[in-house]
């Protein structure tokens, strides 16, 4: 994939590291931390675990990890940041830590240092901090048994109602393609990176999801807020809850593919299953700040944490759906043999198998985006998205050509009706 000036592409692995009360981000005094490669067995307590295919990357207490683990101390007055990139044999930036693969670990005094230094790599977005406020610890949430043990329906699903006209004027409306009304006004929607613009998309998806009987609601934190739509059960088969999620947000582009195809995607499967009998709760998410490096769904995910709610969730995460080059249906379902996450990635294959959705899957495996906020609790979760990493991503990614123009309709028909058959097949 191209970027602008031709530089490789990138996204970025975020953690976010908002302090309690107000919310301000803290500076690290002399803190001493280790990283280490490690098993997908590993029980190590962690401030930030990120996940290759067959192996883990953990961000440590120093004193977590007893042997063969990177110990170093971080500089007076700095944070750390880390970011995966697509070239591994990159240059080495001055304040690099550690590397493994893709992944980069540095330090810098602040965002703007690490923008500037995280460019160097050819970022086009912000590089994020890892939380060294908080431990999580891993022998205490493993996945409960029976998660692994969701099943999809044997028979063919017919009936869902997914209307590609729809589709495509909800998505036009939300890249700023054609006017949005709000309480009697028009607004158009140039991006989704302003405060007031993602203000003004929120109101319209909410009363799109109201309209369809969601109950919806606003999860706020300190720097953004998370929209959430969700309908309950009368009789339900367990407490489970079967979560889509997608981001609102943008960098200062429409954000048509990124990720208003996975937005819209998300809509039309509640659009879908609206008027089903279903016996599990179906929750949809629109995140925000995913481009400042997954800020919102990490404050939504320690919420859930803190609530108890965080056993429940399974999570298929929609990222850009609408871009296909070349026609060929490739397409990644992204679970890097975390915990059950395999388990949602199968529903996926046997449900496109089972309803003769011409899809094919690419292998790859990443933590840039929503779903990887949830492996640290040890959840079940999946990104479900286009041949981003296969050589058919899309080249206007970051850039202002992300519109309407480059969406594959076709294509964005074929993985929203995949989606919405396999969280219907969840649900029943």
């Amino acid at each position: 994939m191209q970027l602008m000036f031709q530089l490789l592409p990138l996204w970025i692995l975020g953690l976010t590291v908002l302090a309690s009360g107000c919310g301000q981000m803290t500076s690290r005094s002399h803190e001493k931390v280790s990283i280490k490669v490690v098993s997908k067995q590993d029980e190590t307590p962690f401030f930030a675990r990120l996940a290759t295919d067959h192996e883990r990357i953990v961000v440590a207490p120093s004193q977590s990890i007893v042997a063969g683990g990177h110990t170093f101390e971080l500089p007076d007055h700095e944070d750390l940041f880390v970011v995966e990139i697509d070239n591994a044999d990159a240059t080495k930036i001055a304040s690099e830590i550690f590397r493994s693969g893709r992944v980069v670990v540095f330090s810098a005094r602040d965002e703007r240092e690490a923008f500037l230094l995280a460019s160097r790599f050819g970022l086009m977005a912000h590089p994020r901090k890892i939380d060294l406020s908080e431990i999580k610890n891993p022998s205490a949430q493993k996945s409960p048994e029976s998660v692994s043990n969701l099943s999809i329906l044997s028979t063919p699903i017919k009936g869902l109602d997914i209307d590609p006209l729809r589709m495509r004027e909800d998505l036009e409306s939300l890249s700023g393609a054609r006017p949005i009304v709000i309480d009697g006004q028009q607004y158009t929607l140039t991006n989704r990176a302003s405060v007031d613009n993602k203000t003004k998309a929120r109101a319209w998806l909410k009363t799109a999801y109201e309209a369809l009987g969601f109950q919806v609601s606003e999860h706020r934190y300190s720097s953004g807020v998370n929209l959430v739509a969700e309908k309950r059960p009368a009789n339900p088969v367990d407490d489970q809850i079967i979560m889509v999620s997608g981001h609102l947000d943008t960098v200062q582009t429409a954000g048509a593919d990124d990720d208003g195809s996975g937005t819209i995607s998300s809509l039309t499967i509640a659009r879908a299953l609206a008027g089903k009998d279903l016996r599990r709760t179906i929750r949809f998410v629109a995140f925000d700040e995913e481009e400042r490096g997954l800020v919102g769904s990490t404050a939504y995910a320690r919420d859930l944490n803190k609530s108890g709610e965080m056993p429940k969730i399974n999570l298929i995460n929609i990222e850009m759906t609408g871009y296909d080059s070349d026609n060929d249906g490739a397409f990644h379902t992204i679970d890097c043999n975390e915990n059950t996450s395999p388990s949602l990635s199968q529903a996926l294959l046997q449900t496109i198998s089972r309803d003769g959705i011409p899809l094919k899957k690419i292998d790859a495996c990443t933590n840039r985006s929503d779903h990887a906020v949830f492996w640290e609790y040890d959840r079940p979760a999946i990104v479900v998205s286009q041949n981003f990493f296969g050589g058919d991503g899309n080249p206007c990614y970051h850039r202002t050509c992300d519109t309407v123009q480059k969406v594959n309709w076709t294509y964005m028909e074929k993985m929203t009706r995949a989606a919405a058959n396999t969280v219907y097949g969840l649900t029943k």
